[in-house]
């Protein structure tokens, strides 16, 4: 079975954790990246279009990981 490509995008610490950590114990899901802003998950997705899933904070530093989301150049 293929795994689950995940990316990560939390700017709480503890939060991101967690999630990393979960993320490592299930077998079928591969961490792809993480990142702690939308910016440097922007640039990231820009180059990369091979994630299936990701986890995002809805609000991310004052923005809004809703409009990050809508940006994607795939979806």
């Amino acid at each position: 079975m293929a795994s689950i490509k995940c990316v990560v995008l939390e700017d709480d610490p503890i939060s991101k954790a967690i999630m990393l950590r979960l993320i490592q114990q299930h077998p079928d899901m591969e961490l792809l990246a993480s990142f702690s802003a939308s910016e440097a998950a922007a640039n990231w997705f820009a180059l990369h279009r091979n994630a299936d899933l990701l986890f995002m904070d809805v609000e991310l530093n004052g923005q809004s990981g809703i409009n990050l989301y809508r940006a994607l150049p795939y979806k």
